[in-house]
């Protein structure tokens, strides 16, 4: 018989400015990106007892804000390995974020390995708790990041849409054919506290 209990989780961000940091017109500015994931645990597998304390997860990044349309960012993604326990062969590190954002006034057009708008959404949504993969990569609709391109248009307050191409396979594997996934979707908040999305893609090659 084998039981798992995790007491806690915590996660530390390092380097984050506020939002009004980056608001401010000085040109070129960038900042340091260093979250940490611990964690506890406490593990029982028949009459053997595992205790320990565990740094399960880093990113480790930099983001780069270039002039009042471009910026960039670079992030490294370093893990155990059954977080990629689905890709081989198996690794320790993977470049998470890579990418070259241009915005004018309402479109932000990013190019690279990007997070998807839909992670984005959630990810904004909730803030920043992390206990286990989002409910959406965990039953594979949708990578945390992938390489490719999207587009965002925030048509008011309230609403935006975008278009996105990617490889498809995650940002921890390397194109290995020609299918790339095509998806567009609506992102509307009509009250404090309120998420819609609608969201289709289409995995051809």
């Amino acid at each position: 018989m084998q039981s798992r209990y995790i007491f806690f989780a915590l996660a530390i961000w390092l380097g984050n400015l506020s939002e009004k940091a980056f608001s401010q017109e000085t040109y070129p500015s960038g900042r340091p990106i260093a979250n940490i994931f611990a964690d506890y645990r406490h593990q029982v597998n028949g009459e053997e007892s595992i205790r320990a304390f565990e740094i399960t997860r880093v990113f480790l990044g930099y983001s780069y804000i270039i002039d009042s349309h471009l910026s960039a960012q670079i992030i490294l993604d370093i893990s155990d390995p059954f977080y990629f326990e689905n890709i081989s062969p198996k690794r320790y590190a993977n470049i998470r974020n890579a990418f070259l954002s241009y915005k004018l006034d309402k479109l932000t057009i990013t190019a690279g390995i990007a997070d998807g708008k839909g992670q984005v959404a959630s990810r904004d949504f909730w803030g920043k708790r992390y206990l286990a993969k989002p409910f959406l990569v965990n039953y594979g609709y949708i990578f945390p990041a992938d390489i490719g391109i999207v587009a965002d248009f925030q048509l008011s307050n309230a609403i935006s849409i975008d278009a996105q191409i990617f490889n498809g396979e995650g940002y921890a594997r390397i194109q290995s054919d020609n299918r790339f996934l095509y998806g567009a979707g609506i992102t509307m908040k009509p009250v404090e506290g309120v998420v819609l999305r609608l969201f289709c893609d289409h995995y051809k090659g």
